[in-house]
């Protein structure tokens, strides 16, 4: 079929589309709005609709993907779908009736009772990225994985391949709100110094996709990085540059991942959070040639202290990754960087807790939806209408209740 929505919920697609053609209603008035999850390995794989919101087209016959989320529900409205629906999925029905993830972040508003915690935030590339969300997965942890515009070119082959379920789009204009941007400007009073403050630094920040990143730190209980230290007196945008010495962050972990790591340390400055509640541990993996090369902190876990400004050597490894928090770091990872992601998930017992409710279709209703004589007076709208099955069904059930 042309309109090619799988299982039965290609026939309740078909009805609802059916109603404007042949001289019926306005083509027009056709609000029918699908989020392409995939599915089984059988269905139809399409990168401009998957993992996006899309409306039917009744004069092209085609899908044509939204910018962002569709409206949310109101009056009479059909909330189905697949029986089985992955996280992202659960998200963008979610997200229809209020604020999605990252929303919930940067607002401030954060419903941790509908989080799967663990949870683990990261942003999808080669290396660190890729590793944790793996573990993650493997130990049955929640993950979102965040993409701002364009930044989904920049994913690994294998999370594209094993965690793409788990990708999470940010709209521009979040990113580059109020919110965001006054974070952005806090951070570069201590990443970008003296000469390094010129007037495009603003793009050449964008271009390491750090915007993003603060989404994975802002409401995080503790960060886990791996990556790789500043050498003193390079720039902390390219860590090759040389730079006046004084001008090297004294929080240098390298590349957009050290933004990361400012974010999170700026909540426990200038009178913010307790300092000693500061939970971000640092692998030195070395890195690249133009790295610092520091015996104390390389090839060990460390933490960041506050007051002092300076990394603190772990005898032990850090605590195992827990409610929720973010796992990031370099895009090139030495096969010990690996195994230290690796032996954080040792012994983690994942908890998962689902809720179900059965509900009643109203006595009468389905004969005036069928004979035509809908009396909408006595509804109590918004009403949802759906099937209770398992997936989409109930979750949608769920938000509307």
């Amino acid at each position: 079929p042309i309109l090619d929505v799988g299982g039965g919920t290609g026939w309740a697609c078909q009805w609802y589309v059916d109603r404007f053609g042949d001289g019926g209603e306005d083509p027009e008035d056709c609000k029918l709005f699908f989020f392409d999850d995939a599915g089984p390995p059988w269905a139809r794989k399409d990168p401009a609709t998957e993992g996006k919101w899309s409306r039917w087209s009744v004069a092209s016959q085609t899908w044509e993907p939204l910018p962002g989320k569709p409206p949310k529900p109101s009056g009479l409205y059909a909330g189905i779908g697949a029986t089985r629906l992955s996280s992202r999925a659960e998200r963008a029905i979610r997200g229809l009736y209020g604020l999605v993830l990252a929303e919930q972040i940067v607002m401030g508003k954060l419903d941790r009772s509908r989080l799967e915690l663990p949870m683990l935030l990261s942003g999808a590339c080669d290396g660190a990225d890729e590793t944790f969300g793996e573990m993650a997965m493997e130990h049955k942890h929640g993950l979102v994985h965040f993409f701002g515009p364009g930044d989904e070119e920049w994913a690994s082959a294998k999370a594209k391949e094993k965690q793409h379920t788990v990708f999470e789009h940010v709209e521009k204009e979040l990113l580059e709100g109020d919110i965001v941007s006054k974070a952005l400007d806090k951070a570069a009073e201590s990443r970008v110094l003296g000469s390094q403050m010129t007037k495009d630094w603003r793009d050449r920040v964008a271009a390491m996709a750090a915007r993003r990143n603060f989404l994975q730190v802002r409401r995080a209980d503790a960060v886990y990085v791996v990556g790789w230290r500043l050498a003193q007196g390079r720039d902390q945008f390219t860590g090759k540059s040389e730079i006046d010495p004084c001008e090297t962050p004294a929080l240098d972990v390298g590349g957009g991942t050290g933004w990361s790591c400012q974010w999170y340390v700026d909540r426990f400055t200038d009178g913010g959070e307790d300092p000693a509640l500061c939970k971000l541990f640092f692998f030195d993996d070395a890195g690249p040639p133009w790295a610092r090369k520091d015996p104390a902190s390389e090839g060990r876990w460390n933490r960041w202290n506050v007051t002092s400004k300076t990394w603190e050597v772990l005898e032990e490894d850090p605590p195992k990754p827990f409610g929720l928090y973010a796992g990031i770091g370099a895009t090139r990872l030495s096969s010990r960087a690996e195994s230290a992601i690796r032996s954080l998930y040792r012994d983690v017992a994942a908890t998962k807790e689902t809720e179900k409710e059965a509900l009643n279709v109203e006595s009468g209703l389905a004969e005036e939806i069928v004979f035509g004589n809908l009396d909408r007076s006595r509804l109590e709208l918004p009403m949802l209408l759906s099937g209770a099955c398992d997936g989409a069904d109930e979750t949608f059930g769920e938000m509307a209740s």
